[in-house]
């Protein structure tokens, strides 16, 4: 039995906008559904995702100059664990440890 992948929902500001591009590629091409919602201020997109993390259930991806404004603006909301991760090592403790 196959298990479905969960929607990913990304979003950037202009610094992030590059790398969000090629992850939402790469994510799409291993058969993953991606809701890119485009580039804007930092702390705009990262309550849009935020939000969309909240009501269905998604996985968020955020892109920033540093990763710091991105996850400071979506750890305000109810229910999100956001963490800053510089690579993949990174990203596997946050999943495994804190299931960002």
């Amino acid at each position: 039995m196959t298990e479905s992948k969960p929607l990913i929902v990304a979003g950037a500001d202009g610094f992030g906008e590059d790398l969000k591009n090629v992850l939402v590629e790469h994510c799409r091409a291993q058969g993953y559904e991606v809701d890119d919602l485009g580039t804007g201020a930092y702390y705009d997109k990262a309550g849009e995702v935020a939000r969309r993390v909240q009501t269905d259930g998604a996985k968020g991806l955020l892109f920033c100059g540093t990763g710091m404004g991105v996850g400071i603006v979506a750890n305000r909301f109810s229910g999100i664990q956001a963490a800053t991760c510089e690579n993949v090592a990174a990203a596997r403790c946050a999943r495994a440890i804190n299931d960002s």
